[in-house]
């Protein structure tokens, strides 16, 4: 194992384990110890790093702010930043936040539109029941902050909101 201070592959496995049962090392050029998850981003989680590596952590971004490359450039009026967690293949979870600005452009015979901030939230389980069928189950919250959001596009914006906060229990069988 290298060290991942000095990156020298002479390094001696010590006898003795950490309190999680990882193996430790130590370096004989620099004389650093350290341990087999190589004091990474995950060496003090609770959880050992071979349990979490074995879900998956991802990072939404809008085209906008992932660089968009496409022949017609996204609208900057918006943030969108979001993320998900699945453990297992039998647990998911994800959380979505927009923050729409206020759309003060506006063309001949329009109103300007507030801006708002939108959570959706979803976090579902999958129970395996045989070789070929499973089961999920979820709750699904959209607009979780019960912002007043408006369509910019509609004719009736200034009358009629979108639905506010919802939550919305799910159960699906794969057969």
């Amino acid at each position: 194992m290298e060290c991942v201070d000095c990156g020298s592959a002479e390094t001696t496995e010590r006898r003795d384990r950490m309190a999680q049962g990882y193996r430790r090392f130590r370096c004989n050029s620099c004389g650093r110890g350290f341990n087999e998850r190589r004091s990474g981003l995950l060496n003090r989680a609770q959880y050992p790093s071979d349990v979490i590596s074995r879900g998956a952590v991802a990072l939404t971004l809008p085209p906008d702010l992932a660089g968009f490359r496409g022949d017609i450039p996204p609208p900057r009026h918006r943030v969108q930043p979001g993320g998900g967690l699945r453990a297992d293949g039998t647990f998911q979870g994800s959380v979505d936040y927009l923050h729409a600005f206020n759309q003060n452009r506006v063309g001949e015979n329009e109103t300007p539109t507030k801006g708002y901030d939108l959570v959706n939230a979803r976090i579902g389980y999958t129970a395996r029941l045989d070789d070929v069928r499973t089961a999920n189950f979820s709750v699904v919250g959209t607009n979780l902050l019960d912002s007043d959001i408006r369509n910019v596009a509609s004719f009736k914006k200034d009358e009629v909101l979108l639905p506010g906060r919802t939550v919305r229990l799910l159960a699906t069988l794969t057969f």
